[in-house]
């Protein structure tokens, strides 16, 4: 299930934990603008979510893992529920 969830006014504590695993040359392009092809580099995430919001209360009960990306606006976050 995909939902974008960043104009909604839910608030949502994402508590991750992962591996990162970047070479230098990347470490330093990822830092300056342009964009770095996220082939380049692995950043993988665990998370598990806490909400009290009534609209978002199955996420309490959901782990996750993910993928991070850096994009120009900052970081991209994809997560895949664990079932």
């Amino acid at each position: 299930m995909y939902k974008d969830v960043r104009r909604e006014v839910h608030p949502l504590h994402i508590f991750e934990s992962g591996n990162r695993s970047v070479s230098d040359e990347v470490r330093r392009a990822v830092a300056e603008p342009p964009h770095v092809d996220p082939l380049r580099y692995c950043l993988r995430i665990t998370a598990v979510f806490e909400t009290a919001s009534p609209a978002y209360d199955w996420l309490n009960a959901v782990l996750a893992i993910g993928i991070d990306e850096r994009a120009a606006q900052g970081v991209r976050h994809q997560f895949f529920q664990v079932s």
